[in-house]
């Protein structure tokens, strides 16, 4: 007979997939999950560094339900706890928390029954607490789960005090493995957590940074509540969370979007508990879409169908942003980012810092503030720029969705621009701020202008016919670019540097990136072509009526739509219609239980849909195939709309010119349009079309036959797929 641990070794050899599918309903694993698993399995300490959205719950979740004894889970998030654990009940695991906001019935209840769960929660202040260390020391341990394990590190951008007394585990259970995961973690924070856990030799696993379903952009402040509400609209009703710096910046947005007639609700730590609490619930239950908020929420906070992240200030650091663009797409599907900044908020986060007594640590986190700052001014690909402060390195130029790459707007020669400014900081003596040196070169008759005599200053009015958001652009550019400062303190005021001279002698030329400082009228549209061309194709009257029955059963049960089913299985529901249980079953996110729970309700919706679908699909061809291959192709069609060629396609995916082709003939059959002449010449196309006029499209070999020797069959293939349609129809 089979000990736990080699049935354990067993299963992670041949029956993983199964497992997973039977208690989570996925029909896959993701990247790197089945080597966390097996090395969990084989009794190995294990750091995992893996992006926001790549699954990190289930790499604990799954071996803690294939060996005897109960997984401890140390999380510093409230949230994060209490949602696992009703996910969890709902695909019937039995798992369980303890924290602050159980009265103290519950947790002895917990404590008395502490075998009969195969995941605990717990935050770590409890975990050390000697009196709970010794219930776990009389109760079979599985291993031990240190989650945002970032906040071991002084070096990290969360750092917590009592995370770092968590190397006591290794003193008491010497024989437990301990798993820590976390989204963002330089080097030296990766060699922190090692060593503050006292981890044996550890499997590291690192996944990619790069989130390709995100588009990430990074704009300068100019009018930030017109700028916020544009994006808004572009972004309709999908839900979203905006981050504020401080307590104030929520209260402004949330006021200003409450009225605008946004349904929106807001959290920071001036708000009361209990409003704190009842806001995040709105949000999760999709009550509220959108959420206002400090740097305080989001954390721990599974909603993995979160379309966009909005910063209205820069973040303090780049693991800080990361981290909070990371709560968006976690379902694989688009989503966008934007963040605004000002020089103002490089100069407030410096100004934090002199605060911190210890100088390394002051001397370490000013470097970070000024990466992100750096972050913030690039011209350069902007995912190419934070997987290399990760350590990693994109194998493209440009990414397809930035800014950076998206508005390819070019340059503009500045250096006339740039001498009237240093021009006028010099007249005025390097002694005030960006705001009186914008007034003088626009040329303000204002008390204060009138009264210290500058409108007599011959840089008064040199910049009048520009907009103030433009002088403003500008001036901070010229910050960014090193060519002014600005000094710290209460009261800024800009100086000229060392390349100052250089420029207004002329010696330096000054280049600025091109902005267009009005709003384009087909960004929407843009936009939502973008999003057309990067998800399933999908019957969106069923996909809605299918969120309505969702969140109807969301309700009655009083849990997070997300937790009944993802957008994605419900997209892929509206492009396969599954007849009936084994065809439903195979949708992504249908296990068993779930499938008792609610199959019936959604079939009969699907049912009466009949054969509507607008992708058709080969009724024949089994379900799971289908699916897996239509994701394939789905990757392969976005990055070509994005224009990269071939070789970068096969490249990234790692994949034949043949099979992207392949894949993309098969798109086009199925009715998606594609602009196939970079493949193919329009002169090849043209004579391809000719040879299927005289002999059809039955066989390839009648038309090349009919060809120059330069046409090859992947051209033949490419074209005839337009012909070949009626097939799917």
């Amino acid at each position: 007979m089979l000990t736990d641990q080699n049935k354990s070794l067993f299963l992670s050899e041949n029956k993983l997939e199964e497992e997973l599918k039977q208690y989570f309903g996925y029909n896959e694993f993701r990247a790197y999950q089945k080597e966390i698993i097996q090395a969990l399995l084989r009794k190995e300490d294990v750091l995992a560094i893996l992006p926001t959205g790549a699954g990190k719950s289930l790499c604990y979740q799954l071996p803690a339900l294939l060996q005897s004894g109960t997984a401890i889970v140390v999380s510093p998030l409230i949230s994060l706890m209490q949602d696992q654990v009703v996910s969890l009940y709902k695909n019937g695991i039995s798992a369980a928390f303890i924290n602050s906001s159980l009265p103290y019935q519950e947790i002895q209840s917990v404590l008395n029954h502490l075998s009969d769960y195969k995941l605990l929660y717990v935050a770590p202040e409890r975990l050390l607490d000697p009196q709970f260390l010794s219930r776990l020391k009389e109760t079979p341990i599985s291993f031990f789960v240190i989650d945002e394990a970032h906040c071991i590190s002084q070096w990290g951008h969360s750092f917590r005090v009592e995370y770092r007394k968590l190397s006591i585990l290794k003193e008491i259970f010497p024989h437990c493995p301990i798993i820590a995961l976390t989204a963002t973690a330089t080097g030296e924070v990766e060699k922190d957590i090692q060593v503050q856990l006292a981890m044996r030799n550890p499997i590291l696993i690192k996944g990619s940074f790069d989130r390709p379903n995100l588009t990430i952009r990074i704009h300068p402040k100019i009018q930030v509540d017109k700028q916020l509400k544009n994006f808004l609209e572009q972004q309709g009703d999908r839900p979203g969370i905006i981050y504020a710096a401080t307590r104030k910046g929520v209260e402004n947005a949330f006021e200003s979007l409450r009225q605008a007639g946004y349904v929106v609700g807001r959290y920071h730590a001036g708000l009361s508990e209990q409003e704190r609490s009842s806001s995040q619930h709105a949000f999760l239950h999709d009550q509220v879409t959108i959420m206002v908020a400090t740097v305080a929420f989001g954390m721990g906070v599974h909603k993995p169908d979160i379309r966009f992240i909005v910063h209205l200030d820069m973040p303090r650091n780049i693991e800080q942003f990361y981290q909070e663009i990371g709560r968006a797409g976690r379902d694989g599907l688009p989503a966008e980012c934007l963040m605004l900044f000002g020089v103002q908020d490089f100069i407030i986060y410096k100004t934090f810092l002199e605060d911190l007594e210890d100088n390394e640590i002051r001397k370490q986190m000013k470097a970070k503030t000024e990466s992100m700052y750096g972050l913030c001014t690039s011209l350069k690909c902007r995912r190419g720029e934070l997987l290399r402060y990760f350590g990693e390195k994109f194998p493209l130029e440009s990414c397809g969705a930035c800014d950076n790459c998206l508005e390819d707007t070019g340059q503009i020669d500045g250096t006339i621009i740039a001498q009237k400014i240093l021009s006028c900081v010099y007249r005025l003596k390097q002694n005030i701020g960006i705001r009186m040196a914008m007034d003088v070169l626009r040329g303000s008759k204002n008390q204060n202008i009138l009264n210290r005599g500058y409108d007599q200053l011959s840089t008064h009015g040199l910049l009048s016919e520009l907009s103030e958001q433009e002088v403003r652009y500008y001036i901070e550019c010229l910050i960014h670019l090193r060519f002014l400062q600005l000094t710290e303190g209460e009261y800024p005021v800009l100086k000229w540097t060392e390349q100052s001279l250089a420029v207004v002698n002329g010696v330096k030329t000054v280049f600025f990136k091109k902005r267009d400082f009005k709003t384009k009228k087909s960004e929407k549209e843009r936009l939502v072509k973008i999003r057309e061309t990067t998800t399933l194709h999908y019957d969106e009257n069923l996909f809605e009526t299918l969120r309505k029955l969702r969140l109807q059963i969301a309700r009655d049960e009083c849990v997070p739509p997300y937790v009944v089913f993802s957008d994605r299985a419900l997209q892929e529901m509206a492009v396969y219609f599954p007849k009936n249980q084994q065809e439903f079953s195979q949708i992504n996110g249908v296990g068993p239980i779930k499938w008792v729970k609610y199959g019936e309700k959604f079939l009969k919706i699907i049912n009466s849909y009949g054969g509507q679908s607008v992708i058709p699909k080969r009724i024949n061809e089994p379900v799971v195939e289908s699916m897996q291959r239509h994701h394939s192709m789905e990757e392969t069609v976005i990055l070509y709309r994005q224009g990269k060629n071939l070789e970068q396609i096969m490249e990234i995916r790692q994949l034949t010119k043949g099979t992207i082709l392949s894949h993309l003939a098969e798109v086009i059959q199925k009715g998606v349009d594609l602009d196939i002449s970079p493949l193919v010449p329009l002169e090849k196309q043209s004579a391809i079309k000719n040879a299927i006029a005289e002999v059809g499209v039955e066989r390839l070999t009648p038309i090349k036959e009919k060809l120059s020797a330069d046409i090859s069959f992947d051209d033949i293939r490419l074209v005839t797929a337009f012909f070949r349609r009626s097939e799917f129809t």
